[in-house]
């Protein structure tokens, strides 16, 4: 049987290294960087409820007036989009520049977006090629947090020895909100 002190070390070597772990994960999530105060509620009148007072006094309401109802139907303004701030970018990941692929291969295209998409927004993966652009496939939700996966086949790039790539930010009326920069594949002959 061991002494006191082997005991104690050994217990210190199997839970050294699972602290160690769990304070490196604290790190990597932020969790000594975020401001943990609370919300403080607010209490917000319901219009269909009797207001009281302190005392616990049903106060006095105002009636309901009717609106006017106007003449003229107005026309319907075109609804503002939101913008974007200008820093933000679509950091791609992979596949990388001047990665070799064969036109019957799956490719995977991965990416970065660090906002919300807005309703509405999707993202498009675009291929180049001398023949055209291709649009290979979009996506509208990330895999996992703020990285976003597509994968597909390059079909459309049956022809090609090299194509360019790209991520587009699509809104609902097709217009490019933000592009990636462009990364070049090249394709095996068959």
């Amino acid at each position: 049987m061991g002494s006191l002190v082997d005991k104690v070390r050994r217990i210190f070597y199997i839970f050294a290294p699972l602290l160690f772990l769990l304070f490196c994960l604290a790190l990597i999530n932020g969790w000594f960087a975020i401001d943990r105060e609370t919300a403080t509620e607010t209490a917000v009148p319901i219009a269909n409820e009797p207001q009281t007072t302190e005392d616990g006094d049903i106060a006095a309401t105002v009636p309901a007036t009717s609106t006017p109802i106007p003449s003229a139907t107005p026309q319907p303004s075109a609804t503002p989009q939101p913008t974007l701030p200008p820093d933000a970018q679509i950091k791609l990941y992979g596949p990388p520049s001047e990665a070799l692929f064969r036109v019957e291969d799956v490719l995977s295209f991965y990416w970065q977006w660090s906002l919300p998409l807005n309703e509405g927004q999707f993202f498009q993966v675009v291929l180049f090629t001398e023949a055209g652009e291709y649009t290979l496939g979009t996506i509208a939700e990330p895999n996992l947090g703020t990285q976003y996966r597509l994968n597909t086949n390059a079909q459309a790039a049956a022809t090609a020895v090299s194509a360019q790539w790209q991520v587009q930010l699509i809104n609902e009326n097709g217009d490019i909100l933000r592009s990636s920069e462009s990364r070049t594949i090249r394709f095996l002959a068959p």
